[in-house]
C-alpha cells in the first residue's frame, strides 16, 4: 500500500509553490532533472556491511602491546587485526563502540579499519538485544564460535575462548571437537547435583577437549598473530 502510494506521488503532476511562483510539476521528473545535472556514485549494496562500520562515532584509544584495549572500565582483547599492532610498545587508535564490540581505526581523520576486539567479559544485555544488533554487522570468528557454543547451553567465558582463538582455534574446529564430545558432556551434566552449574561444566569440559585436540593435532593450529611495530 505504501509502495502503490509512493509511486502515484512520484509520477503524478503536483503544483509546488517556489519562490513566490506556483507551477506544476512531476516530482520523479524533477528528480531525474536534477541528478542528469549532477555527478553520482553507484555502489555495490554488498559492500554496505563493510561500510557501516565507518559511521560509528569514534574516539582515541591505546591498543597495549598484550592486544588490549581499555573502554568504558571494560577491557577487550584484539582478535582481528592483531597482527598489526606491536608487541613491544603501545599503539595510538581510534576506536568504535558498538553492541559488545570495538573497531579499530587508524589514528587520524578518515583513517582504515585495522581490526576489531571483544569483550573480556559476556555482555549483561538480553541476548535478544544483542542478537538484533549483531545481525546488523558480520560477526568475527570469536563471536561466531561463542554463538555457536551459546547455542549449545555452553556459559562461554570469553577470556578462556579469546586464548583458545589466538592460539589457533578456528569455527570448524570448534564444532569438530563439540560434535565429537557432545554425548560426553551430557553424560558429565547428567551427574551434576547442582544444575544451574551445567553451561559451566560443558563450557569447561569442552576447553580441555579443545587443548587435547591442539596438542594431538599442532599442526592444524596456527597462532592468530605476530609480532609488527608500526
Amino acid at each position: 500500500m505504501i509502495e502503490l502510494y509512493r509511486r502515484e506521488h512520484n509520477e503524478s503532476s503536483h503544483r509546488f509553490s517556489e519562490g513566490g511562483k506556483t507551477q506544476a510539476w512531476v516530482p520523479s521528473q524533477r528528480l531525474q532533472g536534477y541528478l542528469a545535472d549532477h555527478q553520482t556514485m553507484v555502489f555495490d549494496p554488498a559492500h554496505m556491511d563493510s561500510f557501516i562500520k565507518y559511521g560509528f562515532d569514534k574516539k582515541k584509544a591505546t591498543v597495549s602491546k598484550d592486544k588490549t584495549i581499555l573502554c568504558n572500565k571494560q577491557k577487550y582483547t584484539v582478535v582481528v587485526g592483531a597482527e598489526k599492532f606491536s608487541s613491544y610498545k603501545s599503539t595510538a587508535v581510534k576506536i568504535s563502540h558498538y553492541n559488545n564490540k570495538l573497531y579499530i581505526f587508524e589514528n587520524k581523520k578518515d583513517g582504515i579499519c585495522l581490526g576489531e576486539a571483544v569483550r573480556q567479559q559476556p555482555s549483561q544485555k538480553p541476548r535478544s538485544v544483542t542478537e538484533k544488533a549483531e545481525a546488523r554487522l558480520k560477526k568475527n570468528e570469536v563471536e561466531q564460535i561463542c554463538g555457536y557454543l551459546v547455542d549449545k547451553q555452553m556459559s562461554v567465558d570469553m577470556k578462556s575462548l579469546i586464548s583458545c582463538y589466538q592460539s589457533g582455534l578456528t569455527f570448524s574446529i570448534a564444532k569438530a571437537v563439540f560434535e565429537a564430545n557432545m554425548d560426553r558432556y551430557q553424560q558429565l551434566v547428567a551427574k551434576l547435583q547442582d544444575p544451574s552449574r551445567a553451561g559451566f561444566v560443558r563450557f569447561n569440559a569442552f576447553i580441555i577437549d579443545i587443548k587435547r585436540h591442539h596438542q594431538r593435532h599442532a599442526d592444524l593450529f596456527y597462532p592468530k598473530e605476530c609480532d609488527h611495530d608500526l
